[in-house]
């Protein structure tokens, strides 16, 4: 599971796809913890033909965009942008603009949970900055500068909710749920993967702008997916 082949090989089918689809956007969203230097990632991004698709922000001294100024899908698909990536660490834009430091743009709920209950939440996870500057006003006076402040901040990011059971194995080792995944990427009922959106979307006052999963194909993600977006 861990040695997937080549990014570029990864890359190319993708292309392939959008090559295929010319009315369809695509994000990835790149998990690089070893810190991988990102000309390894622009080449392979080159060596896929990939550059011809890629989107990146107009202002490319800021390299932020307010949830509410993204680029429509229409203009995107007009544009020939369609392939958004972002990065969760080691993004460098002032030397590859196309991929988006994820944590500038969204955060996220907890994740690596081991158990249905744990879903039950909504917290804000990552980033760290946005995290501290929460925990410091999840009790203050709603009509307090700090708390005002707090919410301002946390508006001006989109959010992601992590849906995956993890198991843990000897050593502290954490794999991935197979067993039950059917019931974590169900609809409904305890632990299911609509149950978290829903409660996030009641939180928050607005749906997540992505769902992480794992073995998308099982149970009822992509039904929910099309349910959520308004094309069941």
């Amino acid at each position: 599971m861990e040695d997937a082949g080549l990014l570029s090989a990864y890359l190319a089918t993708v292309r392939d796809w959008l090559d295929s689809h010319p009315h369809d956007v695509v994000t990835l969203l790149l998990t690089n913890n070893d810190f991988v230097n990102m000309s390894a990632y622009d080449a392979a991004y080159t060596a896929a033909g990939m550059q011809k698709h890629v989107f990146h922000p107009s202002n490319i001294t800021t390299f932020w965009i307010s949830p509410t100024s993204w680029p429509t899908l229409g203009e995107l698909i007009g544009n020939g942008t369609r392939l958004i990536s972002f990065m969760d660490y080691g993004a460098d834009p002032a030397h590859v603009p196309y991929i988006l430091p994820e944590f500038s743009f969204f955060w996220e709920t907890p994740f690596d949970v081991t158990s249905w209950s744990d879903f039950n939440s909504c917290d804000i996870n990552r980033p760290d900055a946005l995290l501290k500057s929460y925990k410091a006003t999840t009790s203050a006076d709603p009509s307090s500068p700090a708390f005002k402040t707090a919410q301002q901040q946390r508006q001006q990011f989109m959010y992601i909710v992590n849906h995956f059971l993890d198991t843990k194995l000897w050593g502290g080792i954490m794999v991935p749920d197979r067993k039950d995944v059917a019931k974590t990427n169900a609809m409904r009922g305890e632990g299911s993967v609509g149950a978290q959106v829903q409660l996030c979307s009641d939180a928050w006052g607005e749906r997540p702008w992505g769902v992480l999963v794992d073995y998308f194909e099982k149970g009822q993600v992509v039904k929910l997916q099309n349910q959520l977006n308004g094309v069941d």
